[in-house]
């Protein structure tokens, strides 16, 4: 396991990237994973402005390491 070394990105940046992509990469994999109410239920939580900024931060954190999944 390598950690990634790409500067980390701000809040708004993974915001738009979780925007942009999640919908996609949910119909690539919903029918593998068991938790994919809770993770549309994490999107929407995230993309909600009344939803406290530390919460919305950990939500559209990208996992810092380099691996297949997380790529």
């Amino acid at each position: 396991m390598s950690w990634n070394r790409t500067p980390a990105l701000s809040l708004q940046e993974h915001e738009r990237t979780v925007i942009r992509d999640f919908w996609t990469a949910l119909k690539q994999f919903a029918g593998r994973l068991p938790f994919v109410e809770d993770l549309v239920a994490a999107y929407y939580c995230a993309l909600d402005p009344a939803t406290p900024m530390r919460v919305r931060g950990v939500l559209l954190a990208r996992p810092r390491i380099s691996s297949g999944f997380f790529s």
